[in-house]
């Protein structure tokens, strides 16, 4: 997700963070709000947000990890812009 440094626009919408908050939500509404015996049917409803939560944040991780190879390759770091002008003299081999 690209923001911007001065204003702090983003360009799309955060789904992996929105699934997360609305997984998060059902999980709360089901095991703290839900009975101390709830029936099954609640239990499964929170199993899918459990699963709804992880993939969430998987799918996060992944694309900041992607983010950040993107931006590594296009901002190199100073010992990769030093090999750039280091070339080795083929006269000294």
């Amino acid at each position: 997700m690209q923001r911007c440094p001065k204003c702090g626009y983003r360009e799309k919408r955060d789904w992996p963070a929105l699934l997360g908050y609305l997984a998060f939500a059902v999980l709360y509404g089901v095991f703290i709000l839900g009975f101390d015996k709830a029936p099954r049917s609640y239990r499964l409803l929170g199993l899918g947000a459990f699963l709804l939560f992880v993939s969430a944040n998987w799918w996060n991780a992944v694309r900041n990890e992607r983010n950040r190879k993107e931006y590594l390759r296009l901002h190199p770091g100073p010992t990769e812009r030093v090999k750039e002008y280091v070339r080795p003299n083929p006269a000294n081999s």
